[in-house]
């Protein structure tokens, strides 16, 4: 039996690889690339842990998992799963830089800002020393724009994404994260023409990269900018765009911003009790995973919860958020996909 560690070592490191090549950091993220890493999960995580694993192959594999773990809304995991790594494989270089800057996110998603912050320090010291990876070219600006957000700074965020994209080439994933950076920044700003402008140039990007499970995302924010524009049917339009999209690839937190949105319509149409519906099962939605909503998605929040309340009176607004919470939250997204369907169809699409 002498030879069977070395021919468990040569299969271990042949898995390695092979996940590598199918679902690594140099594999675009496509709804084939979600589906790819769920089915394969469990073998991907017991090659992180594995010491006979190159730290490179590890730190990569290790870097989708926690790109998973943020697509399908696992906050919390993603950042257990990426510290264990970081911990266990320290050595500095371009790859841990990535895994630095993606921890921070998943702590920003759930308000660790001060943790975010520190990491995100710890991978600019280091990619000034060692470069970033070609496959995660904009992480570190990405982040620290997102900080600069989280401590309402949007102008802050503005100046280092638009100075990075001056700056010289970026890929096209690096691209689309910087524009939708400055989209989020510009919107909170108030600068919404140049909100959406960022988002065009970002959906660009994104389309041409084939970056499926950015689409959610963004379209999310175009629902809000064509709002702030006075354009509700196409802010409907793109907010099914990006439920569709989001329920596909099982990203709750932007289903849930889907019928937040929805909610918001059918409050405008007065049909209180489906806004209150669908604002509940939002909240579950997000609680569930411990998102942290921007200051104004919670003011928002408050204020159609606030105006609910007053025209439906304590006792019954009670009723109703209880309902919400004993609903379903799936059919609570099928309800926000009827109002969104009504609210895209009350106007004509643009030339039609």
């Amino acid at each position: 039996h002498q030879g069977e560690p070395s021919e468990i070592s040569t299969e271990r490191r042949r898995l390695a690889e092979a996940l590598l090549a199918r679902v690594g950091p140099g594999r675009t993220m496509t709804r084939a690339w979600v589906t790819e890493m769920g089915a394969n999960l469990e073998n991907i995580r017991a090659v992180v842990a594995d010491d006979e694993v190159t730290d490179r192959t590890a730190r990569s594999l290790a870097w989708s998992v926690g790109q998973y773990d943020d697509i399908t809304s696992a906050f919390r995991t993603g950042i257990a799963e990426l510290k264990r790594c970081i911990d266990l494989r320290p050595e500095p270089g371009p790859d841990l830089v990535a895994l630095l800057t993606l921890q921070a996110d998943l702590l920003l998603r759930v308000g660790e800002v001060s943790d975010a912050e520190r990491l995100t320090e710890r991978a600019a010291a280091m990619a000034a020393e060692f470069g970033v990876p070609p496959w995660d070219d904009m992480g570190v600006i990405r982040t620290r724009g997102e900080l600069a957000l989280r401590s309402d700074d949007p102008a802050g965020a503005v100046q280092l994404a638009e100075a990075a994209l001056d700056s010289g080439p970026a890929t096209l994933r690096g691209q689309a994260r910087l524009w939708n950076l400055v989209a989020i920044a510009r919107h909170a700003m108030g600068d919404v023409a140049g909100a959406a402008e960022a988002l065009e140039r970002c959906l660009v990007a994104e389309q041409e990269a084939g970056l499926e499970t950015f689409l959610a995302n963004t379209h999310g924010n175009f629902a809000e900018v064509l709002i702030a524009l006075g354009d509700p049917a196409g802010a409907a339009r793109h907010q099914l765009a990006s439920l569709d999209a989001a329920r596909s690839m099982g990203q709750s937190v932007n289903v849930g911003f889907a019928c937040m949105v929805a909610a918001r319509f059918a409050m405008e149409e007065g049909r209180v009790t489906d806004a209150v519906i669908a604002q509940t099962g939002a909240d579950t939605l997000i609680d569930e995973q411990g998102f942290l909503l921007y200051a104004g998605d919670e003011q928002l929040r408050s204020d159609l919860l606030a105006t609910a309340r007053a025209e439906l009176g304590d006792e019954a607004y009670e009723r109703v958020r209880a309902e919400g919470r004993a609903t379903p939250t799936g059919s609570i997204a099928d309800r926000s996909a009827e109002i969104l369907r009504r609210r895209a169809a009350m106007d004509p699409k643009p030339g039609g």
